[in-house]
């Protein structure tokens, strides 16, 4: 008889939690409905979405891309799955540029344009110059 009773007692468990997994998972869903139906209110009726930046993750939530603005101009950089910064592109009044890092989290080249003068660069695994114009 205390099989069967532990047996009841262990379904009556796994029915509360499943209740209570079914809850959690409906306010989720829920609050995803919301923001989406606020999202395309926006895009139906307006013209643009206004945002200072924007992330977008990969199917594990890791940060992949970020899309931000500063006062001194927007930036887009791209992420690896370590999260670690892989490429950036950075547009500012007086400095633009693109900017390749490597794993080891070093710029291993750039194209940038500062105080409008463009300038291309290569680097070696110690961070010198192995190509530079001007």
């Amino acid at each position: 008889m205390d099989n069967l009773e532990d047996r009841i007692e262990g379904l009556e468990k796994r029915i509360r939690s499943n209740r209570i997994h079914l809850l959690i998972t409906s306010c989720v869903f829920m609050i995803a409905i919301v923001t989406l139906c606020t999202l395309l209110t926006l895009m139906m009726f307006n013209d643009t979405i206004v945002l200072k930046g924007l992330n977008i993750v990969d199917e594990k939530g890791r940060t992949r891309v970020i899309l931000d603005t500063t006062e001194d101009g927007p930036s887009l950089t791209f992420l690896d799955k370590k999260g670690e910064y892989r490429l950036m592109i950075v547009g500012g009044d007086d400095n633009s540029g693109l900017f390749i890092i490597d794993s080891n989290e070093k710029m291993r080249a750039s194209l940038s344009l500062a105080e409008d003068k463009p300038a291309f660069l290569l680097m070696d695994d110690d961070g010198k110059a192995v190509f530079k114009r001007p």
